[in-house]
C-alpha cells in the first residue's frame, strides 16, 4: 500500500499541488468521501472548491486511486499517514 500512497503523492504533485498541501487536500476529501461513500467526483470537486481547493481539481483517475488505497486500508493507516503536514523532501524519505 506504500507504493500506492507514493504513487498518490507524485500525482497530486505533477497536477501542481505543493506537497507541504497534500495532508490537508486528503484530510478534507477523506472527510467527505466518509460522510458519502457514493460522493461523485463532480460533487466531491464542487465541496473542496468550497473549502478553498480552488487550483485542484480531482480527476477520476485520482479519486479511484485513493478509494483502492481505503478499501485496503483496514487500520486506517491512510488517514493518520496524512495526520501530520509533509516536508518537501517527504517522498524521497518514504521511498528508503
Amino acid at each position: 500500500m506504500d507504493r500506492f500512497i507514493r504513487v498518490l503523492i507524485e500525482r497530486l504533485v505533477q497536477k501542481g499541488m505543493e506537497i507541504t498541501n497534500i495532508p490537508a487536500y486528503i484530510r478534507n476529501l477523506v472527510n467527505y468521501i466518509v460522510v458519502n461513500p457514493s460522493i461523485s467526483v463532480s460533487e466531491l470537486n464542487r465541496r473542496l472548491h468550497l473549502l478553498g481547493w480552488d487550483d485542484m481539481k480531482l480527476d477520476d483517475y485520482t479519486f479511484q486511486l485513493i478509494l483502492a488505497i481505503f478499501e485496503q486500508d483496514v487500520h486506517h493507516r491512510l488517514s493518520n499517514y496524512f495526520e501530520s503536514p509533509f516536508h518537501r523532501d517527504h517522498t524521497h524519505e518514504q521511498s528508503h
